[in-house]
């Protein structure tokens, strides 16, 4: 049978991997139906059941085994480069084709396309004539963490090619432990655990191969996106390959089902026409709008616009249009150009760009995290003030909370003047859906780097000899644990005198903040300094308390203390200032009366830990007693301050509390 001038007589067939007792079989019999006349090779193991099967040659390779990628998954690049490259070695045939043992052929559609690409870019172009590969798992680095990512599923191209591809070295003990010994990026740290690989399977041979024709590649390890790794990838892919559709190529994945719900990641064959014209055929026009925005374009009048919002922020995009209508596309562009520059704005948010600007190789003293949802105007006087800081030893954590693209986009240019002004390192992390305050700060605590943290609200302000002071502090007393000033409230900021009073400094052990203060004082989040790894021992905050997790958080800090016989610092000066935003009275006092309960929890958990620490039941009971007088005196002045027709709203609310609190006592 000959299909675009290649006779499927000229073909050779590598059917590799393990024996699927009910897959490989159905492989082997579409490869007879669908390549009438191919040679049939079956690469696999020694001791593997091959009684039965339809092939005419066999290799049984020695298994070289495979590596611990993470502790969940099987690093098998080596049986793959192994069985791959053995079985090619026994071609006789001008062309390959390269097929695991668990897919089959529906039709060999991935023919028609072999000789339609014929342009080049010399300086990319490795083989003799493209080979064609399924878009299936090829990632696309502009949408997804990892460059130099092609398929390895199946693959189609004259046979020097694929002999030339697959002629590459096994992974070294290095590489399959290089996480152990090299930095760890955050989304290794905080999303894949503990991974160790260096690359994945597809990474690995196609890095490999390349570098057989260029000295040095900007992709150092499996998530290295960068601009350089982007267009190494996307020129190497243009010129040597051609990605076509699981349906275009004509397979059918028989073990893993795809049901394209990773389309927007990977890339797809109206992806590799754009690349494709790019970099190899840079005198032909090039569509001014990519498929990917006319897909938004197309939900957007499908849908209404909370629906649309919904795919956007899930980043489920739908499918990408075809080939055949990008005449329409054009005149439907030039028809909707106001709608499409709008829609640019959508599209930035999947964009590759790095959301942090740091030195990754020092740590830094300082970790200040901000948590953000709105309030740009403030955040910004926030940004300004820590910007003027006359100590530039610290990263700016940015963790915001679902915040509209529009704030976004203002946010991360602020970002990205301050680090360019002021030299600061800076990470923004976005979440979404919205997380609440409590998840959101903790989601900021995820990415620190430094020995000390600071969490500043987004209308916070710090004086600029702040964290100098706090050095000079840390330097003095070596065996602090936490360090927390006076909060000065403000209103305007136009108004705001930035005083620096140099007052006292306390340094207190636990026992006598927990018999003295804890019951009745809390140091506010902006003011609390504290180590890093109070975190790891005690963890971040509480997302069960709704409005007490600071008070919460304060008080494992204090029981920390006491834990690993450290002391507290309290400097009695006016260097952090917190706004102090006019509200409804009777607002407040209802906020309060709801955190009597909460505060309970935590003086119940504070006993508790007390408790364990062989205090005397006379000590406990003491604490209990004044942290819930404390609270009583506290309820019943904020009671006293409500108007009359509130105190009636409020009563029984108030009296239920009142009770409470005449029975425990």
């Amino acid at each position: 049978m000959i299909i675009n001038g290649i006779d499927t007589n000229d073909i050779s067939v590598v059917v590799q991997g393990a024996i699927d007792q009910i897959n490989t079989p159905k492989c082997l019999r579409s490869i007879r139906k669908r390549l009438p006349g191919a040679e049939i090779i079956l690469s696999t193991w020694e001791g593997s059941p091959i009684d039965g099967l339809d092939y005419d040659k066999l290799v049984l390779n020695k298994d070289p085994g495979s590596f611990q990628m993470s502790p969940w998954e099987t690093n098998n690049v080596k049986r793959q480069i192994v069985s791959t490259y053995q079985g090619l070695l026994l071609c006789r045939n001008k062309y390959a084709l390269k097929i695991r043992s668990d897919i089959k052929i529906t039709k060999p559609l991935f023919l028609k396309f072999f000789n339609k690409f014929n342009s080049f870019d010399a300086k990319w172009h490795f083989l003799k004539k493209r080979i064609i590969i399924p878009s299936m798992i090829s990632r696309d680095p502009r949408f997804w963490e990892s460059p130099m990512c092609p398929s390895d599923w199946c693959s189609f191209g004259l046979m020097e090619d694929m002999l030339n591809m697959w002629n590459i070295d096994l992974p070294t003990t290095e590489e399959e432990c290089w996480f152990l010994n090299h930095y760890k990026p955050d989304v290794v740290k905080y999303f894949y655990g503990a991974l160790e690989a260096r690359y994945n399977p597809e990474q690995f041979i196609w890095i490999n191969f390349i570098k057989k024709y260029v000295s040095s590649l900007h992709c150092n390890h499996m998530f290295d996106v960068n601009p350089q790794s982007i267009t190494e990838t996307l020129a190497s892919f243009a010129n040597n390959l051609i990605i076509l559709s699981e349906k275009q190529f004509g397979i059918k994945f028989l073990k893993h089902g795809r049901k394209g719900s990773d389309k927007w990641h990977i890339i797809t064959y109206n992806d590799f026409l754009r690349i494709y014209n790019q970099y190899c055929n840079a005198h032909k026009f090039i569509f001014p709008i990519n498929i990917q925005r006319l897909s938004l374009l197309k939900h957007f009048f499908s849908s209404n616009s909370r629906l649309y919002k919904k795919a956007v922020e899930n980043k489920k995009l739908g499918e990408y249009l075809t080939s055949e209508t990008r005449y329409i596309s054009s005149l439907l562009y030039w028809l909707c150009k106001p709608f499409i520059m709008i829609l640019n704005r959508y599209e930035k948010r999947r964009q590759p760009e790095l959301w942090w600007k740091l030195d990754e190789t020092v740590q830094p003293t300082f970790s200040i995290v901000i948590p953000a949802h709105g309030r740009l105007k403030l955040l910004k006087e926030t940004l300004n003030s820590i910007g003027n800081s006359d100590c530039k030893d610290f990263e700016l954590i940015i963790s915001d909370d679902s915040s509209k693209i529009k704030e976004r986009l203002k946010i991360k240019k602020w970002l990205l003047a301050l680090h360019r002004e002021k030299d600061i390192n800076i990470k923004y992390v976005f979440s979404r859906p919205n997380l609440g305050q409590s998840k959101n700060t903790n989601q900021g605590l995820n990415h620190i780097r430094g020995k000390w943290v600071r969490i500043l609200h987004s209308d916070d302000i710090i004086s600029p000899f702040l964290l100098s002071d706090e050095k000079r502090i840390i330097d003095k007393y070596p065996n602090t644990i936490a360090i927390f000033h006076n909060v000065i409230p403000f209103r305007n900021f136009s108004e705001l005198e930035l005083p620096r009073k140099n007052g006292f400094i306390a340094v207190h052990n636990a026992d006598f903040i927990i018999q003295n203060s804890l019951h009745s004082f809390c140091a506010l989040p902006s003011s609390l300094l504290f180590k890093a790894e109070i975190i790891k021992d005690t963890g971040k905050f509480d997302p069960d308390f709704i409005r007490a997790c600071d008070w919460d958080f304060w008080a494992r800090i204090v029981l920390h203390a006491k834990r690993t016989n450290t002391c507290v610092v309290h400097v009695d000066d006016s260097t952090i200032f917190y706004r102090d935003h006019l509200q409804n009275n009777s607002n407040k006092i209802k906020t309060k009366l709801s955190n009597y309960d909460e505060y309970k929890r935590i003086e119940n958990k504070v006993s508790v830990f007390l408790k364990d620490y062989d205090f005397s039941e006379d000590y406990i009971r003491n604490y209990k007693n004044n942290a819930l007088l404390y609270r009583k005196r506290r309820l019943i002045s904020d009671y006293s301050a409500l108007p009359t027709i509130h105190k009636i709203i409020q009563f029984k609310n108030f009296y239920k509390k009142l009770r409470d609190f005449q029975e425990v006592i």
